[in-house]
């Protein structure tokens, strides 16, 4: 890296901001370190549980991962339902996508394969899935 010669560096990271600061300090830049996004878990719920029902009852085609944390935190859900291996076997039988390597990296570590997966800049740009009934998390309102 260049030097930055004394400019201002937003560091918009919440993780490991510390880390990101002294990296730009290190290179003569002036860290203004602000967070733009904080992950919160959210609670189980309804939607989140149909969801799970849903994909048991193979009703989908294809399931797209967008985070890792996302990936396992629905795990997580499953297992407090009592129905991560179901959950599991389904999502096998699915053609996976997953946006970038963290979610891929999620996926392998339970043992599902991952259909699909970008090339960098990790981008969901995935292709076209017709004919194709696709999953996703509802968000709440």
């Amino acid at each position: 890296m260049a030097d930055l010669r004394g400019k201002s560096v937003v560091v918009l990271e919440a993780r490991l901001p510390s880390e990101l600061a002294s990296l730009v300090t290190r290179h003569g830049g002036r860290p203004i370190v602000g967070p733009a996004l904080r992950e919160v878990p959210v609670p189980r719920g309804p939607e989140i549980e149909l969801f799970i029902e849903s994909v048991c009852a193979a009703r989908l085609d294809v399931i797209v991962f967008q985070t890792g944390v996302g990936a396992r935190a629905l795990i997580a859900a499953a297992d407090e339902m009592e129905r991560r291996e179901d959950l599991l076997t389904a999502i096998r039988a699915m053609k996976v996508v997953c946006r970038g390597p963290k979610p891929a990296a999620a996926m392998r570590s339970v043992d599902v394969r991952v259909d699909l997966l970008p090339p960098e800049p990790f981008t969901s740009k995935f292709g076209h899935f017709e004919g194709r009934t696709v999953g996703s998390v509802p968000r709440s309102s």
